[in-house]
C-alpha cells in the first residue's frame, strides 16, 4: 500500500514536470539579441528617372534578416 502511494505521487510529479517542461519549451524567448557585426558600407546606387514630379527618392539601406545584413535597394516613393 505504501509502495502504491509512492508510485502514485511519483507519477504525479513526473506528469507535473513534463507539463512544465513542455510549456516552457513553447514559450517565446525573452531578452535581447545583440548583433556584434556592423553593416557593410552603403552601396552607391544610380537613380533612374522619377516616375512623376510628386515622387521622392528613398535611399537604400542594409537591414538585418536574422542571420546577415541584406541590402534593401533604393526606390521612388510618394511622400505620406
Amino acid at each position: 500500500m505504501i509502495r502504491a502511494r509512492y508510485l502514485h505521487s511519483l507519477m504525479g510529479v513526473a506528469i507535473l514536470a513534463a507539463t512544465l517542461g513542455a510549456s516552457t519549451a513553447c514559450a517565446a524567448p525573452r531578452g535581447r539579441i545583440y548583433v556584434r557585426v556592423g553593416p557593410p558600407a552603403p552601396i552607391i546606387e544610380t537613380r533612374i528617372v522619377a516616375p512623376g514630379p510628386e515622387y521622392v527618392w528613398v535611399q537604400g539601406y542594409h537591414t538585418w534578416n536574422g542571420a546577415a545584413y541584406v541590402w534593401a535597394p533604393g526606390r521612388w516613393d510618394r511622400p505620406p
